[in-house]
């Protein structure tokens, strides 16, 4: 689970530098547990306090 910015900014990078990597890899199944990995932080983020004020 991603909790910080600094966490979230690390995991980008990496997500970054696996980008082209082999389908059936292993860095290929890294690769899709950190996308989901931050997908999930952003999904979070996306219905944080805020998230249904309207015309805010």
């Amino acid at each position: 689970m991603i909790v910080t910015p600094l966490q979230y900014h690390a995991v980008a990078v990496r997500i970054g530098q696996l980008a082209n990597v082999a389908a059936g890899t292993e860095a290929a199944k890294e690769l899709k547990i950190l996308t989901r990995l931050l997908v999930e932080f952003e999904n979070r983020k996306l219905q944080g306090p805020h998230a249904n004020l309207k015309g805010a």
